[in-house]
């Protein structure tokens, strides 16, 4: 039996006042990735001249849903435009998963992520869609619909949810830093 899950977020985030703007710094989509998620997690498998864009694989925490563990690996791709806008986007995705500790062979597993952060003035905005559709086997699937697309779609919006406080924590922290280290590079060459 198959399900389709769903899950959106949206952010804003107040940019503190820096001599070099935070488009420069969205510039190189590298930067977005090392703040949505532990470097453990990520390994990049291409990287395009410029750096404006970078394909990555990131392993996801294990996904509890009911009996079923899902461990997903995602592979993504992270480009900027010229104004500093940053996007991302799936393109495939591999899964192992297990029922009660049994594994479970071969689940079929779509996942389709989406998202965007852009800057306006002194603040952040990104919105963010994942999309999954599986395989759920029995005896998960005798678990009444509306009680699994609930649990389903939680799930994702908790995935969602943990990217985006990493998010705000980590972006203008490492923004701050960036700017820092730029202005100490500056001293130094003049």
């Amino acid at each position: 039996m198959f399900n389709t899950f769903q899950a959106r977020e949206s952010v804003a985030i107040a940019v503190p006042k820096q001599s070099i703007p935070i488009t420069n710094y969205l510039q190189e989509p590298q930067r977005l990735v090392d703040a949505l998620q532990d470097q453990s997690q990520i390994e990049i498998l291409a990287k395009s001249k410029g750096n404006s864009l970078i394909t990555f694989r990131f392993v996801l925490q294990p996904l509890s849903f009911l009996q079923l563990r899902i461990f997903p690996t995602v592979d993504l791709d992270a480009w900027s435009d010229q104004t500093g806008n940053v996007y991302l986007r799936s393109l495939s995705s591999q899964v192992k998963a297990d029922l009660m500790g049994i594994e479970f062979p071969h689940p079929h597993f779509e996942l389709d992520l989406k998202g965007q952060i852009y800057a306006k003035a002194d603040q952040l905005f990104g919105d963010a869609s994942l999309d999954v559709r599986v395989e759920v086997p029995p005896p998960v699937s005798f678990t009444p619909q509306s009680m699994l697309q609930s649990t389903g779609n939680d799930l994702l919006s908790s995935v969602l949810h943990s990217m985006k406080q990493r998010l705000l924590q980590q972006l203008i922290k490492n923004y701050s830093q960036w700017t820092e280290s730029q202005e100490n590079y500056q001293i130094l060459i003049h």
